[in-house]
């Protein structure tokens, strides 16, 4: 599967519409999958790479299933500054510690969805994600003093097929 990925996000010096390509395969239970996003609106400038892969379970009475996944993300020199560093006046405002932050990992994160089809058009699924910021990240002051190196991510969907 091949599609492109729109994301929008206000980042402080603008907005960032983050364009680019998702790659996925699937192979039978296993699945994996490469996105490639870049700020095209001069909000962060940089991009980030995603890679992740799961494995689907499901259950004997075929309408439930269960993904896991293990997942992480590369952010560039640009969008690590953007989101994890603090010039000097934004460490006056907020009384944080200068900090430059440079690319590399920014997370590594697991994932659990839990899918129902009530028929063929309804779904509901329950959605939880645990990811660690990493490097430079995990260590900018903006997360180490006032946030916090682990993320959860949790919810309820449903969805009606057409």
């Amino acid at each position: 599967m091949l599609r492109t990925v729109l994301d929008c996000q206000d980042v402080g010096n603008g907005m960032a519409i983050e364009v680019g390509p998702f790659v996925a395969v699937k192979l039978g239970k296993i699945d994996a999958s490469l996105q490639l996003l870049k700020d095209v609106n001069a909000g962060h400038n940089g991009y980030l790479t995603t890679v992740e892969a799961g494995y689907t379970t499901t259950f004997a009475n075929k309408k439930t299933q269960l993904r896991t996944s293990v997942e992480t993300t590369y952010g560039s020199d640009d969008y690590m500054e953007s989101y994890f560093s603090i010039d000097t006046g934004n460490a006056i405002r907020s009384r944080l510690d200068r900090y430059d932050a440079s690319e590399g990992m920014r997370d590594a994160g697991l994932g659990l969805t839990l899918n129902h089809s009530l028929s063929p058009s309804w779904t509901v699924s329950g959605i939880f994600r645990y990811s660690r910021l990493l490097s430079d990240a995990k260590d900018s002051p903006v997360v180490d003093d006032e946030g916090d190196e682990n993320q959860l991510v949790g919810g309820i969907l449903v969805t009606y097929r057409f």
